[in-house]
Order: structure tokens, then sequence, then C-alpha cells
């Protein structure tokens, strides 16, 4: 895949970008003709694929479809969490359980 990273646009939308979470990259795929989202954590490990927008030209939509996919996503992770945290708490009361029978 070819992509191109871009640090600056006429709109200043990518320094918005930037401003929301420094770690964010935004590059240009010269095969989708699209832009993605990616976040560098550091020099060490690869940047992470966060969205591709759906828009072929940068504008102020591209920060509306970032801010509304980051909430989505944070909501899915909580929700993750949750179910998680509350199969392990029944597990653990059938252990308690199981214990108290002995």
């Amino acid at each position: 895949m070819e992509k191109i990273i871009v640090n600056s646009d006429a709109l200043g939308i990518i320094t918005r970008i930037k401003q929301w979470n420094n770690n964010y990259e935004v590059y240009y795929n010269l095969k989708t003709k699209k832009y993605m989202l990616y976040l560098f954590e550091n020099k060490f490990k690869p940047s992470i694929y966060c969205l591709t927008f759906p828009y072929s030209q940068i504008d102020e939509r591209m920060i509306e479809f970032m801010q509304k996919s980051e909430i989505q996503n944070r909501k899915a992770v909580l929700k993750d969490i949750e179910e998680s945290n509350a199969l392990l708490l029944k597990q653990k009361q059938k252990n308690i359980l199981k214990q108290l029978e002995k």
C-alpha cells in the first residue's frame, strides 16, 4: 500500500486533528485516494491504524468523523470491559459458593 504522510493543509484541518491527539498522523493512500488516520505510539512500535475517512478531500467533515468514531469506539470498549467484569464477578461468586459447600 502506497501512502504518504500529510503534515498540513490550507484549511488547518490536520493541525486541528493533531490538537485532538498529538500522536495522530494523517496519511493519503495513493491507491484508494482516501485519507487515513493512524496513532503513532513510539519509534519502536509501528503506527496503529484507526480509521479511513470516507472523503477524497481534506475538510471540516474529517474532524467530525474522527470525533464521532472515537466516541463510538470508546463506548464499545467500555461496554466490553463492563461485560468482562460482570462475567468475572459471576465466576468469583460461583467459586465462593463452591468453597462454602465443601
